[in-house]
């Protein structure tokens, strides 16, 4: 999994998050599980899995190929 392309990426004060939209490219391969989404973008922001959540996930039909719905809490 990578991602092709950041669509909204912005600090959310007021519910004290990063909010992220991507578009991600599978390669072919399954529909990434959410807990894999979560952990590669963990490691991409070098933060804590746990304060990671995938909030949706939309596979393109018959394309390997979906945009995230990504939420980074700051005090979780």
């Amino acid at each position: 999994m990578k991602v092709l392309e950041i669509l909204k990426d912005f600090d959310n004060k007021l519910l004290e998050r990063r909010e992220i939209i991507a578009v991600i490219d599978y390669e072919g391969g399954a529909t990434p599980s959410k807990e894999e989404v979560r952990e590669y973008f963990a490691k991409k922001y070098a933060v804590d899995k746990e304060k990671v959540e995938v909030s949706k996930i939309m596979s393109e039909k018959g394309i390997p190929r979906g945009k995230v719905w990504i939420k980074i809490w700051y005090n979780r």
